[in-house]
């Protein structure tokens, strides 16, 4: 029989902080017509959860809220909300603009690559080109092949809905 493991409050809040994050990613790797309207709720529903916690959670860094901020955004875009997918990819790219020193180089890259999907699927194609542009200059400078790689494959992957480069 496997042992108990206790977790002092603080200890609990990074756990989730971190758990809530990856089951997002889970969810969001499934093509949207196999989501689930269960799993769609549980989606946002565990992204907001994922912001609380990192904001109770004592060792939080900025970036931790920056991120949650950005899959808020993304668990919107995947569910179709485009008013709170608007809201918080706009938090998300402001933070990360007015804390470039305290975040990782991909951040920005992140940042900008959830504007022009909210701008997308707003069908606002102007400001979705300048935002893909942008998302792509930062993408360039992603130093850590790993973190670039990881990058590119998000960017990558939809859902982007009528709107392409081409344009």
């Amino acid at each position: 029989m496997d042992k108990e493991k206790k977790y002092t409050l603080d200890q609990a809040h990074h756990y989730f902080g971190v758990a809530f994050n990856n089951i997002i990613f889970k969810i969001t790797e499934k093509p949207s017509t196999e989501v689930t309207a269960e799993e769609k709720l549980l989606l946002v529903s565990y992204a907001h959860a994922s912001l609380l916690h990192w904001h109770q959670f004592s060792g939080s860094k900025l970036a931790n809220r920056q991120r949650a901020l950005y899959m808020i955004a993304k668990a919107y875009v995947f569910t179709g909300d485009k008013i709170n997918a608007l809201k918080y990819a706009s938090k998300c790219r402001q933070l990360t603009q007015n804390n470039q020193a305290q975040l990782a180089d991909f951040d920005l890259a992140y940042a900008h690559e959830m504007m022009a999907r909210v701008y997308a699927m707003h069908d606002n194609e102007a400001d979705f080109k300048t935002e893909y542009a942008i998302a792509q200059e930062q993408a360039a400078l992603i130093k850590s092949k790993g973190d670039k790689e990881f990058f590119d494959k998000d960017f990558e992957a939809g859902p982007w809905f009528a709107m392409t480069t081409s344009k």
